[in-house]
């Protein structure tokens, strides 16, 4: 799949983000890993990004693994841009978004290629510079609720120069609203399989059963529903909680409640938190089931990476992107957030035969490999021969 504007130049890419690196973001992080990757093989250059920030107030330019960044915020008032009050979340956004124009105006002119992800001004910028400038445009849907930018469809704003990267078939339905099926991607998150060996653990004769969940400490996440649920299990159960802290204030409040709930639990003693970034490989390597009771979820990569190592999920049936990847009584279950049933799935999975299991992780693991998927990421780049 070749961008339907390619040009016989190198590939000089700009990358535009809602947020980036020191500020985590599973986009961000999965950027960085593609653009190294393509810099390896040819063509394409490490890229200037351009981001916003959740986290940071601070307008600053910086460098980091190699990238040289800048962010643009509106300091003090970056915080309305994500308020729950959708006028005052409009009114500063575009406040973000004539900020943005001023900084993105030159950079938009001297990249042949402009990547997008996110939903910010900066974002609604980029697209807008892109659409004047005449420049290639490849803008990825990468949450559940994203949706194509409103500013930029309020501006006149056409597609007709646009791929669109989607995670996940509703956000593919999206994109097909303002693009034809040939300018539309849907690819899953992209996984080192060459990290991801299969699982070791449910092979051994440990009576223990681990239960693992690793992600970012946001409501959402629903973190608390899995202490409900091991409540439900017998004793040779434990779980594992693990992630890194993001959207500070929301992320410490978030684990204030859940060290809170554990403490109160009976079960506390078989409940591990673990806060900061970890190697989700070895987590796998020891783990024999993986939860995920997440709401609103794009496409959750650790699901992908515990399917790939042959660990059975069980996942949140209400979000449509697990059911394209987990077959119930193959390689996990689906489940309503009713910590009753959830536990009764977490049993059944724990008895899922190996054969199958590794059935489904051979069949899923060429789709997700970052290197099949980057692949096609040097095709929609390269130059046309």
């Amino acid at each position: 799949m070749r961008h339907p504007d390619s040009t016989p130049e190198n590939a000089n890419p700009l990358v535009v983000m809602s947020k980036f690196e020191p500020e985590y973001s599973g986009p961000g992080i999965r950027v960085i890993n593609l653009y190294k990757d393509l810099k390896q093989r040819s063509y394409v250059k490490l890229p200037k990004v351009i981001c916003g920030s959740k986290d940071y107030n601070s307008q600053k330019a910086y460098s980091i693994h190699g990238f040289e960044v800048f962010r643009i915020t509106l300091g003090r008032l970056n915080r309305y841009c994500f308020t729950t009050n959708r006028y005052l979340n409009f009114f500063f956004r575009f406040l973000l978004f004539l900020k943005s124009i001023c900084h993105l105006y030159q950079a938009t002119k001297h990249h042949n290629v402009i990547h997008v992800l996110g939903s910010s001004g900066v974002v609604d910028a980029a697209i807008v510079l892109a659409h004047c400038h005449r420049k290639p445009l490849v803008v990825e849907l990468v949450n559940r609720g994203a949706s194509v930018p409103k500013i930029p469809r309020l501006l006149g704003c056409t597609f007709s120069s646009t791929l669109f990267v989607t995670i996940s078939p509703e956000l593919k339905e999206k994109a097909l609203q303002f693009a034809p099926p040939n300018q539309v991607w849907h690819r899953p998150n992209p996984v080192d399989i060459d990290r991801f060996n299969v699982s070791t653990a449910s092979t051994d004769q440990n009576p223990t059963k681990t239960i693992l969940y690793v992600s970012s400490f946001l409501p959402r996440k629903n973190h608390e529903f899995l202490v409900d649920v091991i409540e439900r299990l017998p004793d040779n159960y434990r779980l594992i909680f693990g992630g890194p802290v993001t959207h500070r204030s929301v992320s410490n409040s978030t684990l204030s409640k859940l060290r809170a709930r554990i403490q109160d639990s009976p079960r506390e003693q078989d409940i591990f938190l673990h806060v900061g970034f970890l190697n989700m490989a070895e987590l796998l390597n020891d783990s024999d089931i993986y939860a995920n009771p997440a709401s609103n979820e794009g496409l959750g990569t650790t699901v992908l990476e515990a399917l790939a190592s042959a660990v059975p999920v069980v996942a949140n049936s209400d979000e449509p992107a697990f059911s394209h990847y987990i077959t119930d009584g193959r390689n996990g279950h689906l489940s309503k957030l009713d910590p009753e049933i959830f536990a009764k799935k977490v049993e059944k999975s724990s008895s899922i035969p190996r054969g199958a299991l590794l059935d489904e992780a051979r069949k899923i693991r060429r789709e997700i490999s970052s290197e099949y998927i980057h692949e096609k990421y040097l095709e929609i780049l390269k130059p046309s021969a």
